[in-house]
């Protein structure tokens, strides 16, 4: 049996802003409301090669603003499923968000299915792991945020104790527009004799220049 690679399995759903893909895309904006589809390669670029498969991603993703006279909310949903060599991989996801006064709260969760990616006893199995994001923000003073996170990713829901749960709280700035100063704590809950990624403590310092 091969031992899981935790290195590789306790990044969330893999998604990142280092991924590429080409395809065609059309959307609709109904109202408050926003429906895209898209077709793509499905060969996103992790290891320097464009698009390394003969399979397909098929892409959806749909929400809806809700506006009322004190507050703001969103709720939506996405779908990604891609063909690739290795396996089949299968993500839903749900999003939601709300604004009231000086307080904000969006938050994540996603289910997905790797099939075919584990071979354990000369067979091989699907892995299929669950990943939530949750961060409530309070605006003390304008250009400055205060922060919660929390998050938590199930690497695997056959293997008992390989979740992991993430704390954290931290402060950001805005000293001129487009550019934030971010500092942070963070710890990481676990179980370290199963996932060696559990047991972190960590200070974040950020600088962000948005472009």
């Amino acid at each position: 049996a091969l031992a899981p690679d935790f290195a590789n399995k306790t990044d969330g759903t893999g998604f990142s802003q280092l991924d590429k893909d080409v395809g065609a895309e059309v959307g609709f904006y109904p109202g408050n409301g926003s429906i895209q589809f898209a077709v793509l390669n499905g060969g996103r670029d992790r290891r320097g090669d464009f698009d390394n498969n003969e399979g397909k991603a098929f892409v959806s993703r749909a929400d809806y603003i809700f506006d009322f006279d004190v507050a703001r909310a969103t709720i939506g949903g996405s779908f990604y499923q891609s063909d690739e060599s290795a396996s089949l991989e299968t993500v839903y996801g749900t999003h939601f968000g709300a604004n009231w006064s000086k307080f904000t709260y969006f938050g994540e969760i996603d289910w997905e299915t790797l099939d075919d990616e584990i071979a354990q006893e000369g067979a091989r199995r699907p892995v299929r792991r669950t990943a939530s994001y949750h961060e409530l923000d309070y605006l003390a003073v304008r250009g400055v945020d205060l922060k919660l996170i929390y998050e938590f990713i199930d690497p695997d829901r056959e293997i008992r104790g390989d979740s992991l749960t993430r704390r954290s709280g931290g402060i950001e700035f805005f000293p001129v527009p487009h550019q934030e100063i971010r500092l942070e704590y963070r710890h990481t809950l676990g179980n370290r004799d199963v996932n060696p990624d559990a047991d972190l403590n960590e200070i974040i310092l950020m600088y962000h220049v948005f472009f």
